[in-house]
């Protein structure tokens, strides 16, 4: 063994210090070492290295310990069992490059990593007699290297496609610099957006730093939005110059990341739109394992190329399973055609990816992802996002009447003030765009009547006044014992209606749930406090109602089918039983490790205070969880969690651009069913849209995915009136609410890992 490679395995020995040993193979697995050529010397180059090495490493050490259930290591389709070694070669020259190439092929490697240094990954590939696969992050094509970063030319399209097919702006500027990764980047980005859109374009030399001319002309050109290529230096000189000129447009940097938004400050850097290829926060499953996972072993998140290494190493697995260890059968395994592997930054085909996400500096510094994209195909891209159809040539015009039946007085009449200024904020803004034109020609625009109803009584009222007022749609009621016994008018009446209520009854053919219904919910929450919390002994208190009773038997039965756990102790009270303190011993003496409670709100905070007050230490699980709930917990040390269907604090871009539009508006945070109602409005636009008044309920039982605020609707894959399956379950700590992990018709999407 050289000094060099033994100096990298000191390294690794060093990095890896206070961290947990990985769970390694049986002895009787063979060793496969996978090296890794990264830089040494001092400055980023080398920081950036060590990270991508740290994070095939994560990886290695994943698959080493098995995944889920599996033997540990990696078994081959011949029943060998294998186990990776990531062993570091350093190297600062092209010279050590081919070095490490020799000594690696000398230890019977069967792949090299690379970082992002274009000239060291094609030495490495001249210097390749055994053919062994290298993989590298260098965002273009290197002969006989496998690439696993998007080009600045995909990144450009991604960004285009982001503001012109989806954002629909039709005023584009382009800034690029004239070296040829900002040229490529700039002509795709160019080609992408059309004709007739840029209204500005300007190259400049790469030492330029005066641009005051140009944003003289940017903002004569008025362009909605300009897109910037060039260093990071004249990037930062530009955004200077346009902010002393006041300019007010959107601005995307092509080669944004964590680096710039440090160099550049909060005061340019806020607000910043960019493209990235992988993000440490993405907001998906895999990506928060590999980061966990790395923050656990490392100390610090992972860098936003890291993510590449990390899939590298799991697309090596795959081979390897597939084929054994001889390299050159692993290269053509890898380069397949047809082969389909989902990594943390999306999905490969064989070992090329198109993967990005365009991405927003937000206050604290952090890059958070706006929306995923594979080539210019938007994944996540809001249904909400209407084009201004002012323009539009119709035929005739439309006023469609929304009435809106909610508690506006009385003592829900907060929930019912959130849910009436969520609409109108909706309705303001597709009406602010010209409505929206069917494919008839008729334009439609929205009108919101408002019906104040406390009771069954009153909601049944407000149908019949809504009818004769010309009410088309109806949006509401939000209480169950509103809906339920009228679940029939709107078939009898042929209206569409949409409600917030939870209820597993609403099984009229004319009304459509927004919200996930209770048994979903607790069925989440179940999931949530056994598989990701790892808790195996539970409690249940529930109130003698259909909505308790119900609540309760969804979440006991999901518990029942887990891997471990077991409901050890069921209890039930009157609906008039409201002080449930005694309870209290009760629960802590029987070692339970939580409550899931399906009661009232006063039933519930007398019991959760009493727990607290006795020292009890374990979970609450509570399943109609508020704001109003969370404010009175108070200075409640106990955890709290619920879930519901969305919350303000959600954790995706959506969620709070949407919250933060709200409070700009209306000064106060939006209540968890605002984005219910926020987003019917736009199901509604989009059903006009689609197929008029007369079709807008046969479009809903069909709709396969509208994206909104609260998530993915999906009422024809549901069949049963339900438009959304999506809850987030939502933790309590110190009278601050987060979300902690969010769940797709039982299946976790965010939060997953305990």
């Amino acid at each position: 063994m050289n000094a060099r490679r033994l100096l990298g395995l000191l390294c690794a020995v060093l990095v890896m210090m206070g961290t947990l040993a990985p769970a390694f193979a049986q002895d009787t697995a063979e060793t496969v070492t996978v090296a890794f050529i990264g830089r040494e010397a001092s400055g980023r180059g080398a920081t950036s290295d060590r990270a991508l090495y740290q994070a095939a490493v994560t990886a290695a050490d994943r698959f080493n310990a098995g995944l889920d259930d599996d033997e540990a290591g990696i078994e081959s389709a011949d029943g060998t069992l294998y186990r990776l070694d990531v062993v570091y070669y350093a190297a600062d020259t092209l010279e050590e490059v081919a070095a490490a190439m020799d000594d690696l092929n000398d230890d019977d490697a069967v792949a090299v990593l690379m970082g992002d240094n274009r000239d060291f990954a094609e030495a490495a590939a001249n210097d390749n007699p055994e053919g062994l696969p290298i993989f590298s992050v260098v965002p273009e094509t290197v002969s006989d290297v496998l690439s696993l970063s998007v080009t600045p030319a995909q990144r450009a399209a991604a960004a285009a496609d982001y503001w012109v097919e989806q954002r629909h702006l039709t005023r584009l500027a382009v800034i690029a610099a004239d070296t040829e990764e900002a040229l490529a980047a700039a002509a795709a980005f160019k080609s992408t957006a059309g004709d007739g859109v840029i209204v500005m374009d300007v190259t400049r030399e790469a030492d330029e730093d005066d641009f005051e001319a140009d944003v003289r002309t940017l903002r004569d050109s008025d362009a909605e939005a300009v897109f910037i290529w060039m260093l990071d230096g004249q990037t930062i000189d530009l955004l200077n110059a346009l902010a002393e000129n006041g300019w007010a447009g959107e601005v995307a940097y092509g080669d944004l990341d964590s680096d710039f938004v440090a160099r550049a400050g909060a005061d340019l850097s806020v607000g910043l739109y960019g493209v990235a290829q992988w993000l440490p926060n993405a907001y998906d499953a895999a990506s928060q394992t590999f980061t966990n996972a790395y923050l656990r072993q490392w100390g610090n998140l992972p860098t936003e190329q890291a993510g590449a290494a990390y899939d590298a190493v799991g697309l090596l697995v795959g081979a390897i399973a597939e084929v054994g260890d001889v390299s050159s059968a692993l290269r053509s395994a890898l380069t397949a055609s047809g082969t389909e592997t989902v990594g943390v930054q999306g999905t490969y085909r064989g070992t090329v990816i198109d993967a990005v996400r365009v991405v927003q500096a937000n206050p604290d510094g952090a890059l958070r992802e706006v929306v995923r994209y594979a080539g210019v195909d938007c994944q996540t891209c809001p249904s909400t996002w209407l084009a201004d159809s002012t323009d539009l040539d119709s035929t005739d015009v439309q006023i469609i009447r929304l009435g809106l039946i909610a508690p506006l007085s009385g003592a829900s009449e907060a929930v019912g003030e959130g849910i009436e200024q969520a609409a109108r904020l909706a309705i303001r803004e597709v009406n602010d765009l010209g409505g929206v034109v069917g494919t008839d020609g008729t334009r439609y625009t929205l009108e919101l009547l408002s019906y104040d109803a406390q009771t069954a009584q009153q909601a049944d009222a407000a149908l019949t006044q809504a009818q004769a007022e010309g009410v088309q749609i109806i949006l509401g009621p939000d209480s169950n014992a509103q809906v339920i016994p009228n679940l029939f008018r709107p078939d009898a009446d042929g209206l569409v209606q949409l409600v917030s209520a939870t209820t597993d009854q609403a099984t009229a053919s004319a009304l459509y749930q927004l919200r996930t219904t209770d048994t979903v919910l607790a069925e989440a929450a179940a999931h949530y406090a056994s598989d990701v919390r790892d808790l195996t002994r539970f409690a249940s208190v529930a109130v003698r109602t259909d909505y308790g009773l119900d609540g309760a038997e969804a979440f006991n039965l999901a518990i029942s089918q887990s891997d471990e756990g077991t409901v050890v102790l069921e209890l039930e009270h009157d609906v008039d039983q409201t002080d449930l303190r005694g309870w209290a011993a009760t629960l802590r003496e029987s070692g339970v490790e939580a409550v899931a409670i399906w009661t009232t709100e006063p039933a519930a905070q007398s019991l959760i205070t009493e727990l607290n007050a006795q020292g009890w230490d374990g979970l609450v699980i509570y399943g109609y969880l508020t704001p109003q709930f969370v404010s009175q917990l108070g200075t409640v040390e106990l955890e709290v969690v619920g879930a519901v269907g969305w919350w303000p604090s959600a954790g995706d871009w959506l969620s709070a651009d949407f919250t933060a539009r709200y409070q700009t508006r209306y000064g106060q945070t939006p209540i968890p069913q605002a984005a219910a109602y926020y987003d019917a409005v736009y199901v509604v636009a989009r059903g006009l849209q689609a197929d008029g008044l007369d079709g807008l309920g046969a479009w809903l039982a069909d709709l396969d995915s509208f994206t909104g605020v609260q998530g993915t609707y999906q009422p024809a894959a549901y069949a049963s009136g339900e438009l959304s399956r999506m809850g987030l379950v939502v933790s309590v700590q110190s009278g601050e609410a987060q979300e902690a992990a969010r769940y797709q018709d039982g299946d976790c999407w965010v939060g997953c890992q305990p």
